[in-house]
């Protein structure tokens, strides 16, 4: 008896608990006032007409209008004509025709809708306003107006306490400086930072940023790119897995996947860092980086610790620069060296710190090596200082020229000349009907290598030189270096 006692009061306490929250919850939605009211069935039933200079409230909502319904047997209103709703000092939604539920707190506004909260001004033809989640949605097209931007979309839902207005579908922002274009982002209000949550276009006077994630900070045009990441400037382009840009400093960082890509010089730079700076059009790249220059026959490819690009005192072309355990490779040309720098204007390539260069059959080594292309006159390769050229015969037998410097040419980028200055020595395999019967070792001061099918074929010394031949028979090992 006494436990049944207890459940029945539990039961009843907690029956009327809930039927004070769900009253609570459910206030009916007040008439403050009204010029008129009316009560006419044959005009509408169940509802009472508001007439002239209407004030409606609903908890903290006041909502004022030129006429209304007020429904009897449900807690909704109807108004018309010069809709104002405020909420606080902050909220005011503006229109000429309003629904509003007081069980759902649901207000429906319709026909030059105006929202006014904090920041920003929606405008738009069609809004729900969710008093009680303070969340409003539209769907056939808004604008918001805040300190800086203009923002439209086709779908929105703007959320007042969080202050952010997700956008969908044709969504634009459009700025002095620049215009944002794309499918899904969140803006928030109070920091003016662009959310990227789908394919986004940034367009500057002269400068174009895509991605799919990420986000952008209106303000000082800091942005942090992270799929799909795309930055275009002319006919140059910078892509990566994250692009970190600041569009006032002009300086970016990327990422992962790395391509920096220049179309009026055929150039391609990957790698997996890069730093980069708009204002100068310099790039450091780093990890994995590697240099591409394409031609009409064939692709050079340079590998190096640090790659630097930067733009030449001629306007278009560049000069790249590159830095410690440089290795570098075209199907006729291969290299290695510990820094290099190459002229885009000219395709000249300077080879620093122990240099040596192979073509074909031909090693070559100096201090310093130079190798320059021009349209009128042969390829030329310069070896300056303890210049060397090995050139392979089979059978362990290697031509050899040892020199102060030398110049070579090149034709359809194959050696055929090489012009020797300065303390001049060689070994090479003397040939007759392309067989070998002896080796040359000479001395001089200049002297000219005539090179056919990527052999050595004749040199000719210009000044009173000093040597010998003897057969291959007759020379010890030694004696063929």
């Amino acid at each position: 008896m006494h436990f049944r006692f207890i459940l029945f009061l539990l039961i009843a306490v907690t029956g009327s608990i809930f039927s004070t929250v769900n009253a609570q919850r459910k206030r009916r939605v007040e008439i403050e006032r009204a010029d008129i009211l009316e009560y006419n069935q044959a005009i509408i039933a169940n509802a009472q007409r508001l007439i002239g200079n209407v004030v409606l409230r609903h908890e903290d909502v006041m909502m004022y209008c030129d006429s209304a319904y007020s429904y009897d047997n449900r807690n909704e209103v109807d108004a018309f004509g010069s809709i104002h709703i405020s909420r606080g000092d902050t909220l005011h939604l503006y229109g000429d025709l309003l629904n509003y539920n007081g069980d759902t707190r649901l207000a429906k506004v319709r026909n030059h809708v105006s929202l006014i909260d904090k920041t920003l001004t929606l405008t738009t033809d069609s809004l729900d306003f969710n008093m009680e989640t303070n969340i409003g949605y539209y769907n056939y097209g808004a604008t918001i107006v805040d300190s800086t931007n203009v923002l439209k979309s086709t779908i929105g839902e703007y959320y007042a306490n969080d202050d952010f207005v997700l956008f969908k579908d044709h969504v634009v922002l459009e700025n002095p400086d620049y215009r944002l274009e794309s499918d899904t982002l969140k803006y928030s209000t109070l920091t003016e930072k662009a959310i990227i949550l789908g394919p986004t276009h940034i367009y500057s006077e002269d400068m174009h940023l895509y991605s799919e994630d990420g986000w952008y900070k209106t303000i000082d045009g800091l942005s942090h790119l992270y799929r799909n990441s795309l930055l275009e400037k002319g006919s140059q382009s910078l892509r990566g897995d994250t692009i970190i840009f600041n569009r006032d400093t002009k300086n970016g960082e990327l990422l992962g996947g790395i391509e920096l890509r220049d179309t009026s010089n055929r150039i391609l730079v990957t790698g997996n860092h890069a730093l980069y700076n708009e204002l100068t059009d310099m790039a450091v790249v780093t990890d994995s980086a590697v240099f591409h220059q394409f031609t009409d026959v064939d692709t050079l490819y340079l590998h190096a610790d640090t790659l630097r690009t930067m733009p030449d005192i001629i306007n278009d072309e560049k000069v790249i620069q590159a830095y410690y355990r440089v290795r570098f490779f075209r199907t006729d040309l291969q290299g290695k060296c510990d820094s290099l720098v190459y002229w885009t204007v000219d395709s000249t390539l300077q080879m620093f710190h122990d240099p040596i260069l192979w073509s074909y059959q031909n090693q070559m080594s100096a201090r310093h090596i130079e190798m320059r292309s021009s349209p009128n006159e042969p390829d030329s390769v310069l070896l300056t200082r303890n210049a060397f050229i090995v050139s392979n015969e089979g059978a362990n037998k290697f031509n050899q020229v040892r020199g102060r410097d030398m110049l070579g040419y090149l034709r359809n980028q194959e050696l055929y000349q090489i012009d020797v200055n300065g303390n001049s020595e060689t070994i090479y395999y003397v040939k007759e009907d392309e067989e070998i019967i002896g080796v040359n070792k000479s001395e001089g001061s200049q002297l000219i290598i005539y090179i056919e099918n990527r052999g050595f074929k004749k040199i000719s010394f210009l000044e009173n030189p000093l040597g010998i031949i003897q057969p291959t028979r007759m020379l010890e090992d030694g004696e063929k270096k």
